[in-house]
């Protein structure tokens, strides 16, 4: 009894065969228990035994094949690896309503073109998924290896903890390869943070923002307010200023500019004491806001430090 492979990931597409079968009579076959032939099958010319499998959806580890020659009793069989069973992996594994998740599925039957099965449920309800791939979105299909990579968007549902259910079974004749991989995920608020790269800036300094979003803000503006009241930037953050990195956006420094294009560079006469910046949403919705200090340029500082340090001297020698 053999197999082209003595070890292979959950699956692979193999052939099981053997000879020295009752010719003309019957056999059926199991990986540790798990049919993967049907009930009785007919022993060919010369007593040679051949039939095609998919490693089924097991923990990796070792296992016995065994083929039984149903007219004698006699069994035989082998041992067979599995070195890798189905998994299924989401990026993020936790999101909010709205956002776009990538799936990845490895170690699924080998049927190019196939469309695997998607449930979202929880204790109390269930959701088919639609889980699509590429640009065009078209349903996710198994490739030739059994593997996947697709995305979708997570439906409107409550806050809390869910279960995904990725299901597929292959058929070879009459027999049927089931395989069922879960994995949890979360659904989440809305992530928005936004805060100054410096609590403190002196003048001739760069202001700059931290922005980490589970969405991007196209179009949504900051207002930013001297000591004194008076609106001294505003600065839009287009479309094309936001970019992704790992699953959030963010908007990088270089691209925090004023409307004419120019850095957030405070100037000589720019006023002392604490600012405030308001983020707003394209439509005008408040997203946040806050306070940062402006201080003196440093060598003004320098400066006065020295100065002070001189009458300090001169009062001792006095």
């Amino acid at each position: 009894l053999v197999s082209p492979e003595a070890k292979a990931e959950a699956g692979a597409l193999l052939t099981l065969s053997g000879i020295g079968f009752t010719e003309g009579q019957t056999w059926n076959a199991t990986f540790d228990g798990i049919a993967i032939t049907e009930a009785t099958e007919t022993v060919e010319s010369g007593g040679v035994i051949s039939k095609a499998f998919y490693v089924p959806d097991v923990a990796p580890g070792t296992y016995t094949i065994t083929a039984l020659d149903i007219s004698s009793g006699i069994e035989v069989s082998t041992t067979f690896e599995v070195t890798a069973g189905a998994t299924v992996e989401l990026s993020p594994a936790s999101a909010p309503v709205g956002y776009n998740v990538t799936i990845y599925g490895y170690n699924f039957p080998e049927v190019s073109g196939a469309k695997p099965e998607f449930t979202l449920f929880n204790e109390t309800d269930s959701w088919t998924l639609a889980v699509k791939q590429g640009k065009d979105g078209t349903d996710v299909t198994l490739n030739s290896d059994g593997n996947f990579t697709g995305w979708f968007v997570v439906p409107t549902l409550d806050l809390g903890d869910y279960t995904l259910n990725v299901t597929y079974t292959a058929t070879l004749g009459t027999v049927d390869f089931e395989f069922i991989v879960q994995v949890p995920f979360k659904v989440v608020e809305e992530e928005i943070h936004i805060t100054p790269r410096k609590a403190e800036y002196h003048i001739g300094e760069t202001v700059a923002f931290d922005i980490k979003c589970s969405f991007d803000k196209p179009d949504s503006y900051i207002e930013i307010y001297d000591s004194e009241g008076n609106l001294f930037w505003k600065t839009v953050f287009a479309s094309g200023y936001w970019m992704k990195t790992d699953i959030y956006y963010t908007v990088p420094y270089y691209s925090q500019v004023t409307e004419t294009g120019n850095p957030m560079t405070l100037p000589p006469d720019a006023p002392t004491g604490t600012w405030t910046w308001i983020w707003y949403d394209s439509d005008g919705t408040q997203l946040a806001n806050g306070t940062f200090t402006v201080l003196p340029a440093v060598e003004v500082l320098l400066e006065e430090r020295i100065a002070s340090v001189e009458e300090s001297v001169s009062a001792l020698s006095e």
